[in-house]
């Protein structure tokens, strides 16, 4: 098996698209928004593999590497002295993770294969030669795996299955025409909760922002943004404002954003991702000194759901954080194959201690939630 690294896609855009389907989520279109927005601490590489004999590329990996440092958590772990010193030393430096899959999306694996060229197991094993290459990498991640891949093959190579990898996702009926059938369909307790939320959030102006307007009010979005991102036990990303236009110069009306105005101030936004059937809530900022009077975070979401069923959408996608508002929204748990080697005592131990916390702010409490009649 032969395999050819690029850190670019732009000079080799043509040949990687040839690969793929027609609109398929690791297209060079979709994937060079990344690339165009120079973040900080994340870079990219992407891999040609070829089959014994064949001039064509029988499959393609894209990886997106993250230097894991101090803000990119809730630092810090530890407030005992010596033990919060060992953590800015060895954070200074940080760590190098290997994601083969689109931190950005959901359900976004970053392999794709042909598979009446080549196998699974050829696929696997040239990675594991690319991943045997990359030296500095302290975890590998493989996210969104195909679920047709068992565990007893993935361990073969070391990875082993990251537990209650899962998004919330939210069944839109399609009875439902407008967002008061929504409401309807609600048990008491949940129903009032969104009359009250509606109530909050009578004198906020709605407005959905064209790419000039998007440029106009780029650096409070991306303000808002981070106020957001900061309440965040891990974020592995932090888009600045050149994503967000970045994404609406390239991704068009299938990138919807709204701006949220209190007395012409801007107090939130909610970016989208319109697909076929799904309607995906994307990124959302809001200034918390407004939250408690507005109940922000909670409009932000009925008025995804508002927009998704005027899209006629079949589905509603909430991403992976804040379970419990979610689970009471009637979101409900999807879960991933993702997998994970890492390498080292010290980065395994901090990966369960960040795994704890994580799992510690989500909370149980949202599986028993049900809020249809």
């Amino acid at each position: 098996m032969l395999l050819k690294e690029f850190d670019s896609l732009k000079q080799v855009a043509d040949s990687w698209d040839a690969v793929l389907p027609k609109d398929h989520h690791l297209q060079s279109k979709d994937l060079l928004i990344f690339e165009d927005s120079a973040f900080e601490g994340l870079k990219f590489q992407y891999l040609f593999i070829y089959s014994e004999g064949k001039a064509a590329p029988a499959a393609v990996a894209y990886f997106q590497l993250v230097h894991f440092q101090s803000h990119n958590y809730d630092a810090p772990l530890f407030h005992n002295p010596i033990l919060n010193f060992v953590e800015q030393k060895v954070m200074k430096n940080g760590f190098h993770i290997i994601f083969c899959g689109n931190l950005f999306r959901v359900d976004a694996p970053g392999i794709y294969m042909n598979s009446v060229v080549i196998s699974k197991t050829e696929v696997m094993s040239t990675l594991q030669q690319y991943f045997t290459s990359r030296k500095k990498a302290h975890a590998i991640v493989l996210k969104d795996w195909p679920n047709s891949d068992s565990n007893e093959m993935m361990k073969e190579y070391d990875f082993h299955m990251w537990p209650d990898d899962l998004t919330m996702k939210m069944a839109l009926a399609p009875e439902w025409k407008n967002f008061e059938a929504y409401a309807a369909a609600l048990k008491h307790k949940y129903a009032q909760r969104v009359r009250k939320a509606c109530r909050k959030f009578q004198t906020i102006n709605i407005t959905e922002l064209n790419l000039n307007d998007l440029t106009f009010y780029c650096d409070q979005i991306e303000k808002l943004f981070h106020e957001v991102v900061s309440r965040q036990v891990i974020r592995m990303i932090i888009p600045g404002k050149e994503y967000f236009i970045q994404m609406k110069k390239t991704q068009g009306d299938k990138f919807r954003i709204f701006a949220f105005f209190s007395n012409k101030e801007l107090i939130a936004f909610s970016s989208h991702i319109v697909c076929d059937d799904i309607w995906e809530m994307h990124f959302i900022g809001m200034d918390y000194t407004k939250n408690e009077k507005y109940w922000l975070y909670f409009n932000l979401m009925y008025h995804a759901v508002e927009q998704a069923i005027i899209g006629r959408k079949k589905w509603l996608e909430l991403g992976r954080t804040a379970r419990q508002v979610k689970a009471i929204m009637g979101g409900m748990p999807v879960y991933f194959n993702s997998y994970v080697r890492i390498k080292g005592v010290l980065v395994n131990s901090l990966v369960k201690i960040f795994a704890q916390r994580f799992n510690k702010k989500a909370g149980k409490d949202w599986l028993t939630r049900n809020p249809y009649k």
